[in-house]
């Protein structure tokens, strides 16, 4: 996509707008090309958006306004370079906060090459450095996986969405972005991430004093390496375009557990899009993770107020994208957020959630009794393929379990859980931390089967490391010794 201007046209009502700021004065000539695309998200208008690049090589987007009155607006159809005339406001909407759009006067086709920079009108000669007809700043959308060999490193983006309260904004220190209170909304934006040449699947490589390694480096430790906010229009534009960019329009969502920054949630994401190959967005839900052991009882009231935030999150990634595939994995306690709003959002919308390919919900560190009684019966009638991998040597369910004095959902042994509808993997042979070693010292991880779940779509009976266990009541699946 890159030197290639691209629009998206969306057919929607503006009858939901709140507030409009004043009109702009100076009419500006925006030249790009547009191609059908998304319709209205949660009932308020997209308009049209067009991506142009400004004077200074930046790639920019702004909503576009068509009504009757604008002349040439039957010109618009799919591949079409045009140039529109028009005058800038704000609009203010419910859900989606001020959007800067252009209201079109007039659309002619463009002969001029496609890249063509946006244009001052003749009526006002302004500083085209200085000017911005609003458009909202959008980064180069790179491939999956962008290896430096110069530097011996790869570089993966990953987008993030987070309830995590601010902290700074000094940008050789992204790990220090958020912190582990709550915030007062959520903030959208996307991270690079390094994966050393010689990373090993399943690994997070990390400095270690063992190796007399005291500092990160990105040739041989998996480092976020930036952190840059974005709003939340930008976002989803953003994820968009990458979904344009990929071969298949797929998105993963990542909910992390327990004992987790910011900084380890983006590490861990970027670590498992590149182990997977995966070829769409990878995306990461940070909720106020105190990211230390001692916060645990604050982690698992945090967990539940950050439930609905994800909820809302996972709406708005379903209504606001075009992905066709969307795979949701969390780990420990992530998972008390994730089985609750999943379910909810496939009950309540059921067409829309059947772009959820797969859930996997790895060593949820939920009560065994409220999941078998409460959400078990919400992902039969959700009816979404969903893992649930278990594990009788994971040190943090046990002492979850010695904690509460119940046992867990993601435990094995004598009350695994088995129920129709949920595929049970116990996965006691291999490390459920998603650090990616068995405990015996073989390559096989969650993260190798994970790759048959996202890449193939393959169940259980499918993936030839597990073999079958037939149970009273079920069934459920182990790794093969």
């Amino acid at each position: 996509m890159k030197g290639i201007l691209h629009a998206v046209l969306a057919l929607a009502c503006i009858s939901t707008v709140v507030a409009q700021l004043p009109d702009s004065s100076t009419p500006v000539v925006l030249n790009g090309t547009l191609h059908m695309g998304l319709v209205g998200m949660g009932g308020e208008t997209t308009g049209i958006e067009l991506y142009y690049t400004d004077t200074q090589g930046r790639q920019r987007t702004i909503e576009v306004i068509v009504s009757e009155k604008t002349s040439g607006a039957k010109l618009i159809k799919d591949g079409a370079l045009v140039s529109i005339t028009g005058t800038t406001v704000t609009h203010t909407y419910a859900e989606r906060g001020d959007v800067r759009q252009l209201i079109a006067s007039d659309i002619k086709l463009d002969n001029a090459p496609k890249g063509t920079s946006w244009e001052v009108g003749e009526v006002a000669h302004m500083d085209s450095v200085a000017y911005d007809p609003g458009g909202w700043a959008v980064p180069p959308t790179p491939s999956p996986e962008e290896p430096n060999f110069e530097h011996n490193y790869a570089s993966v983006r990953v987008y993030y969405c987070t309830d995590r309260a601010k902290y700074g904004d000094d940008p050789e220190k992204p790990g220090d972005l958020f912190t582990g209170l709550r915030g007062s909304d959520l903030t959208y934006g996307y991270g690079v991430v390094s994966i050393p040449r010689d990373h090993r699947l399943g690994e997070l490589e990390a400095p270690s004093v063992f190796r007399f390694e005291f500092h990160t480096d990105p040739e041989k430790h998996v480092v976020l390496l930036s952190a840059i906010e974005e709003p939340k229009e930008a976002f989803f534009l953003d994820v968009r375009n990458r979904l344009g960019a990929a071969h298949g329009k797929n998105v993963l969502i990542f909910i992390h557990g327990f004992n987790v920054t910011f900084e380890d949630a983006a590490r861990r994401t970027a670590q498992m899009a590149y182990d997977l190959g995966f070829d769409g967005a990878p995306i990461f839900f940070s909720w106020p993770s105190k990211g230390n052991l001692s916060g645990y009882l604050a982690d698992e009231t945090d967990i539940e107020w950050a439930e609905p935030h994800l909820e809302s999150f996972l709406f708005d990634v379903l209504s606001r994208t075009n992905a066709d595939n969307i795979f949701l994995i969390a780990h420990s306690m992530g998972n008390r957020g994730l089985a609750k709003a999943f379910t909810q959002i496939a009950i309540s919308h059921p067409e829309m959630a059947r772009r959820i390919r797969g859930v996997v919900l790895a060593a949820p560190d939920i009560d065994a009794g409220v999941f078998k009684e409460q959400i078990v019966p919400r992902i039969q009638q959700a009816g979404i393929f969903t893992t649930l991998y278990c594990s009788s040597r994971d040190e943090a369910l046990v002492a979850s379990h010695t904690v509460h004095q119940y046992p867990r959902a993601g435990e094995s042994g004598a009350g695994l859980i088995v129920a129709k509808g949920l595929e049970t993997v116990d996965a006691s042979e291999i490390d459920t931390s998603l650090l990616g070693h068995s405990y015996y010292g073989d390559n096989r991880s969650i993260i190798s089967d994970l790759f048959y779940i996202v890449r193939e779509g393959r169940s259980a009976s499918q993936r030839f490391s597990l073999t079958q266990v037939i149970v009273p009541g079920g069934q459920y699946w182990k790794f093969v010794p």
